[in-house]
Formats: C-alpha cells, structure tokens, sequence
C-alpha cells in the first residue's frame, strides 16, 4: 500500500506581487536612466 501527501497552494497573490515588483523595478531602470542622461547633459552644458 502507497501513501501520498498532496499540498495545493494558490500562488495568485504571489505572482502578481513578483509581476508588480518586477514592473516597478523596470519602471525605475527607466527613472534613472533619464535622470543619468539629463544630468550628463546639464554637465557637459556647463
């Protein structure tokens, strides 16, 4: 005779929590990546 153990878990909530951090991430990349470029600009501007 066999024994098995069965976990079901709903990971929803999870994984929209990783896609919105990852979103939020890629979103701030973005950020500073134009702040570098604005502030390189105003640099060589001086």
């Amino acid at each position: 005779m066999q024994e098995y153990v069965v976990i079901l878990r709903d990971i929803s909530d999870r994984k929209q929590a990783q896609e919105a951090l990852q979103k939020a991430n890629e979103e701030l990349e973005i950020k500073v990546q134009q702040r570098t470029s604005d502030l390189t600009n105003t640099v060589e501007h001086w």
